[in-house]
């Protein structure tokens, strides 16, 4: 979960970040074990935690939850996030991560939902990333550009911006 960070005013603690090959921030990463979720309620959630700080923006906002994902194009010049240009099956890319598929992401604990994704992340990044951006379910890595922005980059964990 991004947090405010109370010693310092207007810092947040990123629940995951990705990185360039290049290592410029690429892709900030906001994880939720939520279910039924909407895209009103995604944009309610990442506004207010866009409202409440003041940090350098990635081009790209990826608010991962249980049962979708959901990717924004950031600008710099925009206040406000509009509608993510892309909402996606969160099945499609953790199953894979779970016993039983998407009936075991269904009743994944937090920390089996985070390692998922974080686990993707780093296979996204990686040689083996590829294979994403080759299936049809993961058209929108590469029509939103993400996948080439961040090919042969890193991840990590909990980082203050």
């Amino acid at each position: 979960m991004i947090t405010i960070h109370s010693e310092k005013p207007n810092t947040l603690i990123a629940d995951a970040v990705v990185y360039s090959a290049s290592r410029r921030l690429q892709l900030i990463v906001e994880m939720k074990s939520s279910t039924e979720t909407s895209t009103g309620w995604a944009m309610q959630l990442l506004n207010s935690l866009l409202d409440n700080s003041d940090f350098a923006r990635a081009p790209y906002i990826l608010l991962a939850t249980l049962d979708r994902f959901y990717l924004w194009r950031h600008s710099p010049e925009s206040e406000d996030l509009q509608e993510p240009v892309y909402v996606a099956p969160a099945a499609d890319a953790l199953a894979p991560y779970f016993e039983h598929g998407a009936k075991g992401l269904a009743g994944a604990s937090r920390f089996g939902f985070e390692m998922a994704v974080l686990s993707w992340l780093n296979e996204l990044v990686g040689p083996q990333g590829k294979k994403f951006a080759d299936k049809e379910e993961y058209r929108w890595l590469t029509d939103s550009g993400l996948y080439e922005a961040i090919k042969g980059g890193s991840v990590e964990t909990e980082v203050r911006l």
